[in-house]
């Protein structure tokens, strides 16, 4: 608790971004992102997680970019859900996530610095951008 967890955060690129186009990742050919994380979340898989789900609010068209406990990347600009409102805002899922550390980016779809945001962490399938 509580649920879901919000941290403000400024997304983009910062000084010296980094271009997603250089670094082949599926889910995001475009758009920048700082050089370190700008969250690390270590999470302890239980019985009680079904859900874990990491999204972005901002007045920026943001994108989410986590690099997973198993060190694969996953990222998204645009979650797509018509149902969920603002479907410009970007969301990932994991079902019976894996404990570990995620590392996580918020980033910016052009190379603005100056976005407030904020990345929220939630169980509960009624929390979405």
């Amino acid at each position: 608790m509580p649920d879901p967890w919000g941290f403000p955060l400024t997304a983009g690129g910062g000084r010296n971004p980094v271009e997603l186009s250089t670094l082949g990742i599926p889910g995001c050919p475009q758009g920048f992102v700082t050089q370190a994380p700008d969250f690390r979340f270590n999470f302890a898989a239980g019985s009680t997680f079904s859900l874990l789900r990491f999204y972005v609010v901002s007045n920026a068209d943001a994108l989410l970019l986590i690099n997973e406990p198993n060190g694969s990347y996953r990222c998204n600009d645009d979650h797509g859900h018509s149902d969920w409102g603002n479907s410009l805002m970007p969301a990932i899922d994991y079902h019976n996530p894996p404990a570990g550390r995620y590392d996580i980016w918020v980033g910016t779809f052009n190379r603005s610095n100056n976005n407030p945001a904020i990345l929220n962490i939630t169980e509960l399938e009624s929390n979405h951008p």
